[in-house]
């Protein structure tokens, strides 16, 4: 035993680490906690342990700044010919034969919540590429009694509960010449 035992008379060290959990993860902090707590004291390692656990805190709160932000930057701010590139690298090309032969594409399960930055460009890349498209979801409701927030019919499938949305996707529709 590297440590000997913590203040609650419980073994600490390497050896304590494989009865504590099935898991290596808890297991392991398990240990460094009792290894401390045998080394230095029940409060020693308190006051260890609090400052990082704030600052783990502080770290998670600064993530999820970024990944806001990163959001805002990529769909608030993206330009629709960035967005159009971006599909004609991974399948516009198909449509235009731009080094194949031209192939028929058909987009299928897209939706939305809501009408934003992505819903503007990609329906305008459908429209001006003449993409066919499934939609989804058509219905207003998941299952009993749960609003589908996709769908473009209200609950009671009698109504339009979108019609926005559904005025978008029509006009993505090619009209016969």
């Amino acid at each position: 035993e590297l440590c000997g035992k913590d203040a609650w008379g419980a073994p600490v060290g390497p050896s304590a680490a494989t009865t504590d959990s099935d898991s290596d993860g808890p297991a392991v902090l398990g240990a460094l906690r009792r290894c401390l707590s045998g080394a230095c004291g029940r409060a020693a390692t308190l006051r260890l342990v609090r400052p990082l656990r704030a600052h783990r805190i502080a770290l998670s709160i600064g993530m999820a700044s970024l990944l806001a932000i990163d959001r805002i930057l990529i769909f608030h701010f993206t330009s629709y010919e960035a967005f159009a590139k971006s599909l004609d690298v991974c399948w516009g090309f198909l449509l235009r034969g731009d080094g194949v032969d031209p192939a028929p594409v058909w987009l299928s399960e897209f939706g939305t919540g809501e009408i934003d930055v992505y819903w503007v460009h990609l329906t305008r890349y459908l429209r001006e590429n003449q993409v066919d498209f499934a939609y989804w979801s058509l219905n207003g409701e998941k299952e009993l009694g749960r609003n589908e927030t996709y769908g473009i019919l209200a609950p009671n499938s009698s109504a339009v509960q979108f019609p926005r949305r559904l005025r978008m996707l029509q006009s993505c529709i090619a009209q016969p010449a």
